[in-house]
């Protein structure tokens, strides 16, 4: 309002014309800023095994290589409304299985550390009303593990620890962004069962179990594992060790099913374009997409797109993918030394650029988990009375 009021001062010393444009050049402004205020992501940052972070806060995407071999997996960071790391964790490397799996605040403080054998996922969400959750499976002893639900302030300030140990459980984890809370999906392996939890502003409440087997994620060792959603939330996939679940996810009942399962070698590196118009994979150095229509029962060997990669491997377990903040995949091989980036996906005019660092050579899962979000619409600003024009 005092940018307005200051170009009405402006077209007292200026004729009519000049003074319009001004206004309009102030009217552009708010809402400009209005609209990259109120569309601020809590992953702007994606914090890479081996320590580099990918910011999306540039355009195109940068890489900031600040290698640390500390860092070597299990990486989560979340980022304020400005854009900037406000919380971060990892596993830290050690000689012996058991380490530190710590979060840090953005002042590099440690205010979360846990000694443990091993992380088995970790994932974080940013409340729609403001503040912060991370969930973490860890695992102490070959039979056990345990879910930890760790609740930050706005301002990244631990507030709340919950911890739930009557199970095995297991890497799978998911994310449903909903209205005003966050829904927690975690398998627990010892009673068969997806435990749902509610995430709010003031408490978690786990709210219902679904008997469902997922085999996959029985096993004590997971190597490597995809988790990605639809747009809607309505589809969950799940992968680990060539062993496929399509998981139904009904939002106006809360229930959530087994819808289909299968075996392949291809789903190794998945996502979803940014409408979700394909599903991706990488098979034979080849990213491929399939129309997608709710169901996976299309031939691998016809793609409906395809795009040639420029790194080759003998294994489809090599590559990592996934869909970036700014609608564009991004592919990695673990023998290279660049990030491959893939635009013109859904347009049916694709192009690709490399970020190049010695920061994410050998990096195997180079990409954290990154649970689903629908892009949030831009909240308009309250209306501004259009200024009156004074002229002498």
């Amino acid at each position: 309002f005092l940018y307005i009021f200051e170009a009405e001062k402006i077209g007292k010393m200026t004729n009519m014309k000049h003074h319009k444009l001004v206004i309009r050049a102030v009217i552009f402004i708010a809402a400009f800023l209005c609209f990259t205020i109120s569309n601020a992501q809590e992953y702007n940052n994606w914090l890479l095994n081996g320590g580099g972070i990918l910011n999306f806060n540039t355009f195109p995407a940068t890489l900031i290589c600040k290698k640390d071999e500390n860092i070597v997996k299990n990486t989560i960071a979340l980022s304020d409304d400005n854009g900037q790391i406000i919380l971060y964790g990892y596993k830290v490397k050690s000689d012996q299985r058991l380490s530190d799996f710590v979060i840090k605040n953005s002042e590099n403080e440690v205010i979360v550390s846990f000694y443990c054998t091993e992380v088995r996922n970790v994932i974080g969400c940013k409340l729609p009303q403001g503040g912060y959750y991370i969930a973490v499976v860890y695992r102490q002893h070959l039979f056990t593990s345990e879910l930890h639900i760790y609740k930050f302030d706005i301002n990244g300030k631990l507030e709340n620890e919950f911890i739930y140990s009557d199970g095995i459980y297991t890497p799978f984890m998911t994310f449903i962004q909903e209205d005003n809370y966050e829904i927690l999906f975690v398998y627990n392996s010892k009673y068969e069962t997806i435990e749902k939890y509610k995430l709010t502003s003031d408490e978690v409440f786990k709210t219902e179990q679904y008997e469902l087997k997922l085999e996959m994620f029985s096993m004590r060792e997971i190597v490597t594992f995809n988790i990605i959603t639809s747009l809607d939330n309505s589809k969950i996939i799940a992968c680990t060790y060539g062993a496929v679940s399509v998981l139904n996810y009904d939002k106006t009942t809360g229930l959530i099913s087994l819808a289909d399962k299968f075996e392949t070698t291809k789903f190794y590196a998945i996502a979803f374009s940014e409408t979700d118009k394909y599903f991706l994979i990488i098979d034979d150095n080849t990213l491929k997409g399939f129309r997608f229509n709710g169901t996976f029962d299309f031939d691998t060997e016809k793609p409906d797109i395809s795009y040639k990669l420029t790194e080759e491997t003998i294994s489809n377990t090599l590559w990592n993918m996934c869909l970036g903040n700014d609608g564009k995949i991004y592919i990695h091989n673990i023998s290279s030394d660049c990030i491959m980036v893939i635009d013109g996906i859904e347009a049916g005019n694709m192009t690709s650029e490399i970020i190049q660092s010695e920061c994410v050579k050998n990096c195997l899962n180079l990409f954290p988990q990154i649970p689903r979000l629908q892009k949030i619409q831009s909240t308009p600003c309250p209306e501004i009375e259009k200024p009156k024009i004074i002229c002498e």
